[in-house]
């Protein structure tokens, strides 16, 4: 609050005597405490990062040492507190947790044991059924290794929102007790208020739940382009597509068409690379199961070795580079010798095809269903570019494609929470079978 002085007493006056009731208000300490703040959050499959908005911009928030993203993981210890983040993926010993938001508020349904084996094959810990009294019906529960314990997804969840929280906190000097908070498109109610718990469990209030694709769109300021109607946004994340239609109209989104795979993600590209990334080691991997370390330290090699590829080449599949030469990163296994593996982008191609298909298939979904022209499409997501390495030739019909290495859809969520302005509407056809439940969720 500011007052202005327009004569020597008057409004002056007024101010300096508020000023001393305040001061004594604080001596008697009976000034209530400082405001909390509300953040934009952003929980991913594999990647997660919090966003506030101060001083008339948005601050994606360091969480690591010089890195504003966190990875989604965890490592339990008996009788000590969780590790979360970077440090986690690289602990060795038994209780790492990734991937959790795959699981989050799923049901167990009856003879769903062979496809969740298949899904847990390459994760460190196993997926069981428990009992959920927030939804009362039995959900899917991980069981770290070495455990007798189960745990809810949420509860996973809830200490990376608590690390997310704390470093906004350390950041901006004062609490957070709120948030936006940024979903996939087909996540169900049940789903959606999974992840309201994980918040709760973490001390956060959710304001809103805002779908990614629409979070996306508000983080690269299309609401503000008055000459931009509508747009196909492709969010590829670690562990969900999402792929929405939006119509905009006077700063309004309306969601005219989506859908999408909770369960297909970068991490999926990661386990099509596993077993040609582990031929190609040099010196050779022993024969056989590698074991937790050995996994964990070639997981993260192919990470980076995609991310080396696919950085090469735009999202309309053009490449710096002729050259298919292959590319080799360091493998550092704890206890072993230094190694390195290495592809080609054309190994690469090969070896995602089956992803690309199954990427492709919620874009002509959706396109097939469309009266209407499509005036952009922007790639978003941690692997978009992966996703677009493999040839994508739906994308030719736009007039114009964009890419960013992550959609920083916490910058959203940060607006939505201090901006409400900018107004959200989910409307229309959709295609997926959720089409019902997403009706009545909405943006809410």
């Amino acid at each position: 609050m500011s007052f202005a002085m327009r004569a020597p007493g008057g409004d002056a006056m007024i101010a300096f005597a508020i000023a001393g009731c305040l001061l004594a208000a604080g001596l008697r300490n009976i000034i209530p405490p400082a405001p909390s703040t509300t953040v934009g959050i952003d929980l991913g499959t594999t990647f997660s990062c919090v966003a506030i908005f101060d001083h008339g911009r948005v601050h994606v928030i360091d969480v690591e040492p010089n890195s504003t993203i966190l990875p989604s993981a965890v490592a339990l210890r008996p009788g000590a507190p969780p590790v979360v983040g970077r440090a986690a993926l690289v602990s060795a010993g038994p209780g790492v947790v990734y991937d959790a938001k795959r699981f989050i508020g799923r049901a167990y349904e009856p003879g769903s044991e062979a496809e969740l084996e298949r899904e847990v094959a390459e994760l460190p810990f196993r997926v069981v059924r428990g009992w959920s009294k927030e939804r009362a019906r039995l959900e899917t529960h991980i069981l770290p290794s070495g455990f007798e314990t189960a745990l809810a997804a949420e509860e996973v969840s809830a200490m990376i929102l608590r690390r997310l929280r704390d470093a906004a906190e350390a950041h901006i000097g004062r609490k957070v007790r709120a948030a936006v908070l940024a979903v996939p498109v087909d996540f169900t109610e049940m789903q959606r208020n999974a992840t309201r718990e994980a918040a709760r469990l973490a001390g956060i209030e959710v304001l809103r739940l805002l779908h990614e694709p629409t979070a996306a769109a508000i983080a690269y300021g299309l609401h503000q382009r008055p000459t931009v109607r509508s747009v196909m946004v492709y969010d590829l994340g670690g562990g969900t597509l999402d792929v929405s239609v939006l119509d905009l109209d006077d700063g309004i989104f309306s969601v005219v068409s989506a859908a999408g795979n909770n369960f297909l993600g970068g991490q999926d590209v990661n386990r099509l690379l596993l077993p040609r990334a582990k031929r190609s080691a040099q010196p050779a991997l022993a024969d056989g199961a590698l074991g937790e370390a050995a996994h964990a330290a070639l997981f993260a090699a192919v990470e980076e070795l995609k991310v080396s590829l696919s950085g090469e080449c735009d999202c309309v599949g053009q490449c710096e580079s002729a050259d298919d030469a292959p590319v080799r990163v360091a493998l550092r296994i704890p206890g072993e010798a230094a190694r390195t593996i290495g592809m080609s982008r054309t190994e690469l191609e090969a070896a995602i095809a089956p992803f690309v298909e199954r990427a492709l298939l919620p874009v002509r979904e959706v396109l097939a269903e469309l009266n209407m022209t499509i005036q952009q499409v922007w790639v978003g997501g941690r692997d978009g570019r992966a996703g677009r390495a493999g040839g994508m030739g739906e994308w030719r019909a736009a007039r114009r494609a964009h890419n960013t290495r992550r959609a920083r859809r916490a910058d959203a969520a940060a607006l939505r929470a201090c901006r409400p302005r900018v107004r959200i509407r989910s409307t229309s056809s959709f295609s997926s079978a959720d089409r019902r439940a997403f009706r009545r969720s909405g943006e809410g």
